[in-house]
């Protein structure tokens, strides 16, 4: 049986890629919306960061330290 060789470093990069794009234009998004949410939620600056903190995924690393 010939061996088959699953390095797709290419797939990889562009997955991951997309992944960081997706992630930073939700920030983009968020962070300008705070001062609406802000007001729409009648909430004080601190406890509108909320809305930051639980659009942020955790890393595998911080999960096992919790």
């Amino acid at each position: 049986m010939p061996e088959v060789e699953r390095q797709h470093f290419n797939i990889t990069l562009a997955v991951l890629s997309l992944a960081a794009l997706s992630y930073a234009l939700l920030q983009t998004m968020v962070a300008p919306a705070l001062p609406e949410i802000q007001h729409q939620l009648g909430t004080s600056a601190t406890s509108v960061t909320w809305v930051v903190t639980v659009g942020t995924p955790r890393s595998p690393a911080s999960r096992r330290r919790s």
